[in-house]
């Protein structure tokens, strides 16, 4: 098969509704499919984590610091990984069927958690390296990003109803309003670093409560030259 894949990638505070957003816009059009998210816990991608781990190892013991600092945790030594072998996996998904992927959670929502909460390990200066790359591979392999975000009590008052793991359930408002902040302000961030790179995505913004699906796909379409 011949083309660039397509990629848009999904953005926006917990709660937002991405993936349900994701669903109305894979199900209404056949062109478009979800993309599948490597799991560390899933043992079908056993590989892929063992063969990007150990591409990823002089990275990861360069990052790590000296005894008086917070080491990378396992979560973002996984995060890392997933983040640094994903593109590969994401171009055999096209090839594979052929379609327009969306990402309902991707690079900028994986490296936003990192920016936001990550130790002083992923976020110091030995990791500086790795940041660039990330900002340059994403910059060139998404060619879209959808925002979508709501007012924080309604963010809050839909995860708390959802039934699924989510530290936001158990914060006070006044905690979980400063956390969808953070968020928020590292997804900006992100945002910026892909956009000064020589390629970076075309960005939409929706109010995922207004916003027809039908005019996203024609406002996304036009974008992308479709």
């Amino acid at each position: 098969m011949n083309g660039k894949p397509i990629m848009i990638e999904l953005v926006g505070p917990p709660g937002a509704g991405k993936t349900t957003f994701a669903t109305i816009i894979s199900q209404s059009n056949p062109q478009i499919s979800i993309a599948p998210i490597p799991y560390f816990r899933d043992p079908k991608y056993l590989p892929f984590f063992v063969y990007n781990t150990l591409r990823l190892l002089p990275t990861i013991l360069r990052i790590q610091p000296g005894s008086d600092a917070h080491w990378l945790t396992r979560r973002e030594v996984a995060l890392m990984v997933l983040l640094s072998g994903w593109a590969g996996e994401l171009d055999r998904e096209f090839y594979r069927t052929g379609k327009t992927l969306i990402l309902d959670e991707g690079p900028v929502c994986f490296l936003a958690r990192l920016h936001a909460f990550g130790s002083t390990a992923i976020k110091g200066p030995a990791a500086r390296r790795w940041w660039h790359r990330m900002f340059r591979e994403w910059s060139r392999k998404i060619d879209c990003i959808i925002r979508l975000d709501l007012p924080d009590e309604v963010l809050v008052n839909r995860i708390r109803g959802r039934d699924m793991p989510q530290e936001v359930k158990e914060m006070s408002d006044e905690a979980a309003f400063q956390y969808l902040q953070r968020i928020r302000q590292a997804q900006e961030y992100l945002l910026a670093a892909l956009a000064e790179e020589a390629r970076g995505p075309a960005v939409f913004q929706y109010d995922p409560r207004r916003a027809s699906p039908d005019r996203v796909r024609t406002q996304v379409a036009a974008a992308l030259g479709l």
